[in-house]
């Protein structure tokens, strides 16, 4: 059930069932990509998609962060410069390859089709806080706004659109995954993104936010989402709760706004897990080997 939809000019989105989105920005010199689909396979069939409104090369493909349902695909895409901040780049280095075999063991279906040598896609360039590519009649801003869904994270901003390509820092129907985040700096990224007042927010997966109060209730509902998740484990922490315990007791605090939304059980106990260590003091999250 995959199609690409337009969410401002010059900017799309590819979107299929259980895979994560992908931008698309089409400009008089080129394309660029905003992550890539789950495996090479996978951004074939978003490619020839794309072909069928475009047959100008692809310029760049941006990676908003190392996880492997964003990254494993791109270089299908055949892109001139596959472009990341300087810490997604230490990510994939230090944590790629065994988010690759996390990633098998928890959505096989998704990528059944990834070859059992795949590594993880390196990037060609790193950036450390921005930089801006000219399209081409479109000006796309890159942007490193602080630690977030992971400590790399970039959006891609195309200021002439009113089109923010948030990556995993922002959620409308589902919930975040947090198992390599940075809950306290969170909010932050946030508060940058809603100061650029974009008309379209497209989130790393599912639905698109069109509209300034869609966007902002994404947003606040992302801070939320994060916040609740954040100082319920903390406050189990100050108690000197267990695990096991704090996974009961934020699991309250969530379920009631959040039960209902996508993903909420399936990444519940990482984030509850990455919640726990945080509150504890642990700033670099763990390495998720299971």
């Amino acid at each position: 059930n995959e199609k690409l939809e337009e969410v401002g000019r010059g900017c799309y989105v590819y979107s299929a069932d259980e895979c994560a989105n992908t931008g698309v920005v089409i400009g008089e010199r080129g394309v660029l990509i905003v992550d890539s689909p789950a495996t090479p396979t996978l951004a074939e069939q978003a490619l020839a998609k794309i072909r069928s409104l475009t047959d100008r090369p692809v310029r760049s493909v941006v990676l908003t962060h190392f996880h492997s349902d964003s990254t494993l695909g791109a270089m299908a895409f055949e892109p001139g410069e596959v472009i990341a901040s300087d810490l997604t780049r230490r990510m994939i280095e230090t944590r790629g390859a065994e988010d690759i075999r996390v990633s098998r063991l928890r959505d096989p279906e998704l990528f059944a089709a990834l070859p059992e040598t795949a590594g993880a896609v390196t990037p060609t360039m790193t950036i450390a806080s921005s930089m801006s590519i000219d399209l081409g009649g479109l000006e796309v801003r890159l942007m490193h706004l602080g630690r977030g869904h992971t400590m790399g994270d970039l959006v891609v901003w195309v200021p002439q659109s009113g089109v923010i390509y948030a990556g995993d820092l922002v959620q409308k129907s589902s919930v975040p995954y947090c198992g390599d985040a940075h809950l306290a700096d969170w909010p932050r990224a946030l508060d940058r993104i809603t100061a650029f007042r974009p008309s379209a927010l497209v989130p790393g997966r599912g639905r698109i936010a069109t509209g300034a109060q869609a966007v902002a209730t994404a947003v606040e509902t992302t801070r939320d989402y994060v916040t609740t998740l954040r100082d319920a484990a903390a406050a189990c922490v100050e108690q000197s709760l267990g695990l096991r315990d704090t996974y009961l007791a934020v699991s309250d605090a969530l379920a009631h706004r959040f039960a209902s939304r996508d993903d909420y059980g399936f990444h519940l106990p990482i984030n509850v897990a990455r919640a726990y260590d945080e509150a504890l003091g642990l700033d670099l999250p763990q390495v998720w080997t299971c």
